[in-house]
C-alpha cells in the first residue's frame, strides 16, 4: 500500500508568533500554516510538520536544507514577493530547487512561486497574505496533490453570478462568494489581507482578465473551499 506524502508547511516572517504566546500589535499567529495543514489532512496527507521562520537568510537556508532532505514536499507562506526581506526565492534556487514559475497574472496571489527540488519534490511558495495563501492553495496546490495521489481530475465547477462585476484589464480575479442553488453572491471583500471575508463564503469564482463588465447571470468558474 502506498504511503501518502509527507509535507512541511512553513510560515516565514518576523511578525509571526506561535499560538499560546502573547501577541504584540505588530505580530500575528500563523493562521495560514494551520489552514494549509487542515486542508492537507483532509486530502489524506496526515504527516505535516509545521515550522515558523524569521526573515533571516541563514536560518531559512538551514531549515529548508533539513526539510528538503526529510519531507516529500514543502509549502511555504510568506517571504516570496520582491520586498527587501523576501529571501525565499533566492534561497530555494541556491539550494538547487529549479524554479518553474514565479509570479502569476492574478489577484490576489500574484507573487506565487513553484519549483522542483532534487528527486522531483514539489516546493510551493505562496504569498503571505491569508486570502492569497488560501486561494493559491485551492487553485493550484490542491489539484496538483490530487493528481499525485492518483485521484481522478475533478470536473470543472461553474456557477452563475447573482450580481454583475467588472473584470480587471490585465489580471485574473479570484473573488470570494457564497454559493447556493441560485448561483453565487459576491462577498464584501477588502483585499488579500481580509481573511474575515472568507468566513461566510463557500469558495471563490475565477474571472478572466479583459476589462469588461460581466453581467449578472453569467456562468463563471467556481472553486470550493471544500475538498
Amino acid at each position: 500500500m502506498a504511503k501518502p506524502p509527507s509535507f512541511a508547511v512553513i510560515s516565514v516572517g518576523d511578525e509571526i508568533i506561535e499560538p499560546g504566546k502573547t501577541v504584540e500589535q505588530f505580530q500575528i499567529h500563523p493562521s495560514n500554516a494551520w489552514g494549509i495543514r487542515a486542508a492537507l489532512q483532509a486530502l489524506a496527507c496526515p504527516e505535516v510538520e509545521l515550522a515558523t521562520l524569521p526573515d533571516k537568510p541563514d536560518v531559512i537556508e538551514k531549515e529548508l536544507t533539513r526539510l528538503l532532505a526529510t519531507r516529500d514536499g514543502i509549502i511555504l507562506s510568506g517571504g516570496v514577493s520582491r520586498g527587501k526581506f523576501d529571501y525565499v526565492p533566492d534561497t530555494l534556487e541556491r539550494l538547487g530547487v529549479v524554479v518553474d514559475f514565479h509570479r502569476v497574472n492574478q489577484k490576489p496571489g500574484a507573487p506565487m512561486w513553484f519549483g522542483l527540488a532534487h528527486g522531483g519534490k514539489p516546493v510551493f511558495a505562496l504569498p503571505g497574505n491569508p486570502v492569497s495563501t488560501m486561494v493559491c492553495f485551492h487553485r493550484y496546490v490542491k489539484p496538483f496533490l490530487l493528481r499525485c495521489l492518483g485521484a481522478p481530475d475533478a470536473l470543472v465547477e461553474t456557477t452563475k453570478l447573482r450580481s454583475g462585476v467588472k473584470q480587471h484589464p490585465r489580471l485574473t480575479l479570484f473573488l470570494p462568494v457564497l454559493r447556493d442553488e441560485t448561483g453565487a453572491q459576491l462577498q464584501e471583500y477588502h483585499g488579500s489581507g481580509d481573511y474575515a471575508a472568507l468566513g461566510e463564503s463557500t469558495g471563490f469564482v475565477e474571472l478572466p482578465c479583459g476589462g469588461e463588465n460581466i453581467p449578472a447571470g453569467t456562468t463563471v468558474r467556481y472553486h470550493s473551499w471544500g475538498i
